[in-house]
């Protein structure tokens, strides 16, 4: 294969080009492209002048979009660009297109004003060097069914009902609204985001055609109910070939509620296993259970955060305590970010300024994203080789500061 760059034009494509642009890109993951791909993309709010391509020849060899969102940061909410379809074909692969893309799309996004962008990465070894960094960690949960006792069962005031998928919508969303803003990471779902996460024709096990779904069935709805508010909701799927159900989203306001549905998904007939795969690291679950090292636990990462503006990023989130820290900036990728930052923030408020102050903290703009929503700490990278630091009593404090009170957390998959 020939691997010398090449010479590519990179723009925003037109409206007719919708189509060989949604080829492009699932032929870049491997896939073929239906009617109904393409359908499914345009209802999740396809918009031209965020779609953008590399086109050799006049044909498209690499593409990338995006679309807003707001996303939960400790104590505000900011606008956020969910990056997607990131892709280039096999025959195109290490000829600089995909640098070529991030470069336009950045630039682009950073004009747009949004301080934050966000993407799930296929591999883990790309996006760094754009300045992304791995923000929210995961967990991915096994247990067989004998297992599944519940030591701590609290007493229950509610019950779990069962509810079709129109109920869902409102009923769902009416939990997720008391949830999503005291979690940094989940994303403000509007109706458009809950048609994509309760239709069940998208991607591998969060809802394929029936066709690829290996004996899952659709989704089943259920919804814990207390004094006739939903204070919990699970979408599951069950699997009669392997016995297995499958929690796809399990989100409780409540202690009880959260119990309630777990146990409601451990005791359905039939099933010998239960899995989720995207759970958060502090879930209290394991803590429940009576025989907690059953639970069979993997650990990995998932969304990848990108501050396209540091300082707008630093003053837009508050602070678990007060202090005042300078923090040297290393962001070769998007110069205007590379620069000594004085951060003065607290519970309340938060201030973030140019200075020309010694540095108390010097570390990469990859590595100020992965501890910008609280994923890892600041003393966990320093000794990792990827912070350097001026006192330890520096260190101490950046980690007070930047501590959050629940681990990031998305449960949107884009």
């Amino acid at each position: 294969m020939n691997n010398a760059p090449m010479d590519v034009e990179v723009r925003s494509i037109r409206s007719d080009e919708y189509e060989p642009f949604i080829r492009a890109m699932k032929l870049g993951f491997g896939d073929h492209t239906t009617e109904d791909d393409i359908h499914q993309s345009k209802e999740k709010g396809f918009e031209p002048d965020r779609a953008i391509a590399a086109f050799h020849e006049g044909k498209i060899v690499g593409t990338t979009d995006s679309f807003h969102v707001e996303i939960a940061v400790p104590g505000h909410v900011l606008s956020s660009s969910a990056v997607q379809g990131v892709a280039v074909p096999p025959t195109h692969r290490r000829r600089g297109i995909l640098s070529k893309l991030m470069r336009r799309q950045i630039d682009d996004l950073y004009g747009r004003g949004e301080p934050l962008a966000i993407l799930h990465a296929s591999e883990s070894s790309i996006y760094g060097r754009y300045g992304f960094g791995r923000s929210i960690f995961v967990e991915e949960w096994s247990i067989d069914r004998q297992y599944t006792a519940i030591e701590h069962f609290p007493k229950l005031s509610g019950q779990v009902e069962m509810v079709g998928r129109d109920e869902a919508n409102s009923m769902f969303a009416q939990v997720y609204d008391r949830v999503w803003l005291n979690r940094p990471g989940m994303i403000k779902r509007d109706k458009r985001l809950w048609e994509v996460r309760l239709r069940d024709q998208m991607g591998t096990k969060a809802g394929p055609p029936e066709k690829h779904r290996e004996g899952d069935t659709a989704y089943f709805h259920a919804v814990y109910i207390r004094d006739d508010r939903p204070d919990g909701y699970v979408l599951y799927r069950v699997n009669h070939q392997n016995s297995k159900l499958y929690v796809n989203e399990l989100i409780a306001a409540t202690n009880e509620a959260e119990v309630a549905l777990w146990s409601f998904c451990f005791g359905v007939d039939l099933r010998e296993t239960v899995e989720a795969d995207n759970r958060p690291l502090d879930d209290p679950l394991q803590w429940i259970l009576k025989d907690p090292r059953r639970l069979l636990r993997t650990v990995h990462d998932t969304l990848w955060l990108r501050l396209l503006n540091v300082r707008e990023a630093l003053a837009g989130r508050n602070y678990a305590q007060n202090g005042l820290l300078v923090l040297e900036i290393d962001d070769p990728f998007c110069p205007w970010n590379a620069a000594r930052y004085e951060l003065e923030g607290g519970p309340e408020r938060s201030e973030c300024r140019p200075t020309n102050g010694t540095a108390d903290l010097r570390l990469s703009a990859e590595d100020l994203a992965s501890v910008y929503l609280g994923a890892v700490r600041f003393r966990t990278l320093f000794h990792a080789g990827r912070v350097q630091v001026r006192t330890p009593k520096t260190l101490a404090m950046a980690d007070a500061m930047f501590a959050t009170d629940l681990q990031p957390w998305c449960c949107d998959f884009f």
